[in-house]
């Protein structure tokens, strides 16, 4: 199965390419074979890759590494998943609310720092579009960059005084204490359902580096309402980071 999956994709079938790797990673045909698993792993992660499903790549990556330790194929089949994903972002085929959403997976997935160029190249991309700003503006906050983060903002509030966002994110980034001041803004929000208050809180506390609490959020978000839209949104996502494709699916 796995070299009927490799023929597929070298002639272009890439849909019959995924259905075969699929069932070979998925039937444990490979265990104790970790050098096979490992290299049908790395084959899926470069398909998905060229199916345009960069977060899954970036998934299966991280879940490959974690088994078999950091190595020099692993990165450079990251930095080939980025640029596509950049090519992609460039092109007439992801809409602009599409680019800005697979930026959001990417950073649930591989953190700020990964997201943060692709947001900034999206910016250069589309300089009149207050969403895109907003974007750039949150992440360099969540990557550490808080300096830059409230100059973007600052700048973005003169370019797009309609919107509110800009001035909710410089208040939040001169409070004394950031993260407190975003919670409360966040609990203030009437337009959001309790359990997407929640799941909102439970990121900021991940990204701030409280793992425990923000598994305490998830657990409060699931318990308020599982099938709320941000709950299966966070879950899908979740499921989806860790490699775990049946639960993604379900």
């Amino acid at each position: 199965l796995y070299f009927l999956a490799v023929a597929n994709s070298r002639i272009g079938n890439d849909g019959v390419a995924q259905e075969l790797l699929e069932r070979v990673l998925d039937s444990g045909a490979f265990q104790g074979q970790p050098t096979r698993r490992y290299i049908a792993s790395l084959e899926y992660a470069q398909l998905l890759t060229r199916l345009g499903e960069f977060a899954r790549s970036a998934a299966l990556l991280d879940s490959v590494e974690s088994v078999f330790g950091s190595q020099t194929v692993i990165n450079q089949l990251r930095e080939v998943n980025a640029a596509q994903f950049s090519a992609a972002m460039r092109s007439d085929r992801m809409r602009l609310a599409d680019q800005i959403e697979e930026i959001s997976v990417v950073q649930s997935s591989e953190g700020s720092d990964v997201a943060l160029p692709l947001a900034q190249a999206l910016r250069v991309e589309n300089p009149d579009d207050a969403r895109v700003a907003a974007l750039e503006s949150q992440l360099l906050a969540t990557a550490g960059q808080q300096d830059e983060a409230l100059r973007v903002a600052t700048e973005a509030r003169e370019q797009f005084p309609d919107a509110r966002f800009f001035q909710q994110a410089i208040d939040r980034l001169q409070a004394d204490d950031p993260l407190q001041f975003a919670i409360s803004q966040i609990r203030a929000d009437n337009s959001i359902t309790e359990a997407t208050k929640a799941i909102r809180i439970s990121q900021l506390y991940r990204l701030s580096g409280e793992p425990e609490l923000a598994e305490q959020f998830i657990a409060e978000a699931i318990s308020i309402d599982e099938t709320d839209r941000s709950v299966v949104e966070f879950t899908f996502g979740a499921a989806l980071a860790e490699g775990d494709f049946d639960e993604a699916e379900r």
